[in-house]
């Protein structure tokens, strides 16, 4: 199992939408959020595991997309 993670700054509720649309396009990859905060910034650790490492990497760089 191959997993990378996306650490985004925002708070959940601006997350959850977004990542379920990408999750539903992406059936074959798991997906997850870890909410932090650190110093009064509210965030996620958004991993996104699978073992196709190509579909991996071209899913990771649509949710890079999605957040920045």
């Amino acid at each position: 199992m191959l997993s990378q993670t996306l650490r985004v700054v925002r708070g959940e509720g601006d997350i959850a939408g977004p990542l379920g649309e990408f999750a539903s396009r992406h059936p074959d990859l798991s997906v997850g959020s870890y909410p932090f905060q650190e110093d009064g910034v509210y965030g996620a650790n958004l991993v996104v595991r699978g073992k196709d490492a190509s579909a991996l990497d071209t899913a990771m760089a649509e949710l890079a997309q999605v957040f920045t």
